[in-house]
C-alpha cells in the first residue's frame, strides 16, 4: 500500500548479522573448552571419547560458518537501495546461516553422546529432522518474496522433497542399525562440506552487492542456495539422523 509501512529487509539483515556473531562466539567458547579438556587429558595420559573430536570439528565448522554469515548479513544490511539484490541475497545468506546452525546442533549431539544424559534421541531428532525442515522452510519463505509463481512452485517442491527425505530417513537408519559407530573421519568430511557450503554464500552476497545497482539481478543464485541446503540437509537426515549408540570409541576417565 503506497505510503504504508514496509518490510525493512536491510534492518532484518543487520539483526541476523548480530545473531550470527553471537552464535559464533558461543561456538568459539565451546571450542576453547573442548581444546582445554583435550590438552589436559593428554598431559595426564587420560583417554577421551573419540566423539569429542567429532564435536570439535563440527563446532569449528559452525564457528567459521557463522562468522562468514555475519559478514554476509552485514553486507546485506547496507544494500537497502538495491531491493532486488537484497531479497536474493537474503535467500543465499540463509544457506550459510542454516547450515552453520545445523553443524552446531550436530556438534552438541556428539557431546551429549559422550555424557551420561539420556536425551540423545531427542537431540538427534531435532538436529536430524526438525532443524533441516525449518532451515528449508525459512529459505523458501524468502524465495517467495523474490520470484514469481515459478519460484513459489520451486520452493514448494523443495519443502516436499525435504519432507520425503525426512520420512524415509528413519527407516534407512533402522535397516543399517548394526553398522559400526562412525569414525571421526566421517564427521571430518561432513564438517568440511558444511564449512564450504556455509562460507560460499558470503562471496555470492558480495558479488550481488557489487551488481546491486543493475536491474537485472538474476534469481538463480537463490535457487542454487536452496539446492545446496537441500543436499546438506538430506545428507544429515539420511546418514546421521537419530544416532543413539552410546558405546564410546575410547572410555573417558576421570
Amino acid at each position: 500500500m503506497p505510503g504504508g509501512p514496509s518490510f525493512d529487509a536491510a534492518q532484518v539483515a543487520d539483526a541476523y548479522s548480530q545473531l550470527s556473531g553471537v552464535i559464533a562466539g558461543f561456538a568459539f567458547s565451546s571450542i576453547v573448552v573442548l581444546l582445554t579438556y583435550q590438552i589436559g587429558a593428554a598431559r595426564e595420559g587420560r583417554k577421551t571419547d573419540g566423539r569429542m573430536q567429532s564435536a570439535l570439528l563440527l563446532l569449528f565448522s559452525c564457528f567459521m560458518g557463522m562468522t562468514t554469515s555475519s559478514l554476509a548479513y552485514s553486507v546485506l544490511s547496507g544494500m537497502k537501495e538495491f531491493a532486488r539484490a537484497l531479497e536474493v541475497g537474503h535467500v543465499v545468506a540463509g544457506t550459510g546461516f542454516g547450515v552453520s546452525g545445523l553443524m552446531g546442533l550436530l556438534g552438541i549431539h556428539q557431546l551429549i553422546l559422550c555424557s551420561n544424559l539420556r536425551i540423545e534421541r531427542e537431540i538427534g531428532i531435532v538436529s536430524g529432522s526438525l532443524a533441516p525442515l525449518l532451515i528449508t522452510a525459512y529459505q523458501v519463505a524468502g524465495l517467495h518474496q523474490v520470484g514469481d509463481s515459478a519460484a513459489t512452485v520451486f520452493g514448494v517442491c523443495a519443502v516436499v522433497a525435504v519432507l520425503a527425505v525426512a520420512s524415509v530417513a528413519p527407516h534407512l537408519k533402522e535397516s543399517g542399525a548394526e553398522r559400526p559407530e562412525k569414525s571421526p573421519s566421517a564427521y571430518s568430511t561432513l564438517s568440511i562440506a558444511g564449512l564450504g557450503v556455509s562460507s560460499i554464500p558470503s562471496l555470492v552476497v558480495s558479488i550481488l552487492a557489487a551488481a546491486g545497482g543493475t536491474a537485472d539481478v538474476p534469481v538463480w543464485p537463490a535457487y542454487a542456495a536452496i539446492v545446496a541446503t537441500f543436499l546438506m540437509c538430506s545428507w544429515v537426515m539420511v546418514t546421521f539422523q537419530r544416532e543413539v549408540g552410546r558405546s564410546p570409541s575410547a572410555p573417558m576417565a576421570g
